[in-house]
């Protein structure tokens, strides 16, 4: 079970309390998170309202109460909640970007009603990694806003893109192949309404010249025809184009010297959800008896990333009786690398959402971000490394360009070339205090910048400049 401090519940409490009060709409994220964090407390009326009646005004807050009574009505959370215990997030996760079709439309309507603009973003299917980064976040950081909201839907709901295509001020498609008909069509639409078109890449994968390249860095030669189609399906999108949104200056210069049409930068970012869960976790975060090195690569096209620092890896887990390395997702191993897993110094850990991933990550006491830096890692983005520090984990990364950018080297996080890995690894060791000055300055910075009023100012300043 999640514990956490009095003095947060009652922080939680207020603020949910607050916002009631003040009639302000939640998102569904929000309050069912938050009623998790709180169910520690005594069953106050809050509870009682928002569990036992859906017309009280405590319901009335959420824009789509059912999708919440589905969530707060599960029998162990109303027993945990009637036994005064702790319910633990982890075990009722529910995708928070998953809201109905309905409480979207409501969304963009209740925008235009205000006279804010509305981004209409259209994507195949959601995931929780591109498509949480590139929509769900600029979802939610705009329902602040008072220019602006994004709204986003699927392949499966094109009629409502339709009905509202001719009230938007921009259509956004997010990254996707395949589609080249259907959204020749959409941009035909809003050319017609006079609404510019644009696509969210955050990839180098949208010039065939780019293919060798890619295949080269994750190791995917033997699915080569499976990627040409794909690059080719990418620039015949692109080629449609009004605009691009990306999330750094190096992928810039790489579209508009492919397209010379406009593009503007919007990070990827962090969301409420994460900070909330990762200040549980924090307050949680164990004393590890071990030194613990987590490496989160997510898939096996990271082996030639890995492979910059495996060796001095490897001499330092043999070096250290009590060093450990956590990797998390998939990843291949060289033969010295594998007599260290049959020794128990190298773990593996299944993926986890994006919420759980925050537990892990504030389970180790250095994030290791490695890179083959080159075009194409230079346009990977930095959330290896602001992940990491909300939850006060100091990460060594290589110096790609967005890390170099991100990361102020024995201030905010350490960046490694290739002779570096060990002796940063043995400083971290050697000096946890220093590591953990290191990680409050990261997790400063990063809410910062990847989230907030900041983030917002990026977005809107976007979006006000590409839709002209």
């Amino acid at each position: 079970m999640v514990e956490k401090t009095d003095e947060y519940i009652k922080a939680l409490e207020s603020e949910l309390c607050a916002s009631i009060e003040r009639e302000q709409k939640l998102t569904k994220e929000d309050l069912s998170f938050r009623l998790f964090l709180l169910g520690k407390i005594k069953r106050t009326k809050l509870y009682k309202n928002i569990i036992s009646d859906p017309d009280s005004k405590a319901g009335k807050v959420v824009r789509a109460p059912r999708s919440i009574y589905r969530l707060i009505k599960n029998p162990e959370v109303r027993r945990s909640l009637s036994q005064k215990k702790t319910v633990n997030p982890e075990n009722h996760y529910l995708d928070p970007w998953m809201l109905d079709l309905e409480e979207r439309e409501k969304i963009a309507t209740f925008a235009l009603s205000e006279g804010r603009k509305l981004a209409l973003y259209f994507i195949e299917k959601p995931d929780s990694s591109t498509f949480r980064y590139r929509c769900y976040n600029t979802f939610l950081a705009t329902q602040k806003s008072k220019k602006w909201q994004s709204v986003y839907f699927f392949k499966n709901e094109l009629k409502t893109v339709e009905e509202l295509l001719p009230k938007s001020s921009i259509l956004v498609f997010g990254r996707q192949s395949g589609q080249e008909k259907l959204i020749s069509k959409l941009v035909k639409s809003a050319h017609h309404n006079h609404i510019k078109v644009g696509l969210d890449i955050d990839d180098l994968v949208f010039d065939m010249q780019y293919l060798d390249i890619m295949l080269d860095t994750i190791g995917e030669k033997i699915n080569r025809s499976y990627w040409l189609a794909y690059f080719a399906s990418v620039q015949s999108i692109s080629k449609q184009m009004d605009f691009f949104i990306t999330t750094n200056n190096f992928l810039v210069e790489k579209l508009e010297k492919s397209y010379h049409k406009p593009c503007k930068v919007i990070r990827n970012s962090l969301n409420q959800a994460q900070i909330d869960a990762s200040l549980v976790y924090l307050n949680t975060k164990p004393k590890n008896s071990t030194f613990t090195i987590g490496y989160f690569s997510g898939s096996p096209t990271h082996m030639k990333d890995f492979q910059v620092a495996e060796p001095e890896i490897i001499k330092f887990l043999k070096s250290h009786d009590d060093a450990t390395l956590n990797v998390v997702g998939y990843m291949r191993f060289s033969k010295e690398a594998e007599k260290l897993i049959k020794k128990g110094k190298i773990n593996f850990l299944p993926m986890v959402d994006f919420r759980k991933l925050q537990k892990l990550m504030s389970e180790v006491d250095v994030n290791l971000a490695p890179l083959l830096v080159n075009d194409f890692t230079n346009c990977k983005s930095e959330l290896k490394f602001f992940e990491a520090a909300l939850v006060e984990t100091t990460t060594i990364a290589s110096p790609s360009y967005t890390f170099s950018r991100s990361i102020k080297n024995g201030e905010t996080g350490f960046l490694a070339e290739s002779g570096e890995w060990y002796k940063t690894l043995e400083f971290l060791y050697q000096n946890p205090k220093e590591s953990q000055k290191i990680a409050k300055a990261a997790k400063k910075y990063c809410l910062e910048n990847y989230f907030g009023l900041n983030f917002l100012k990026e977005v809107e300043t976007a979006y006000d400049r590409l839709s002209k």
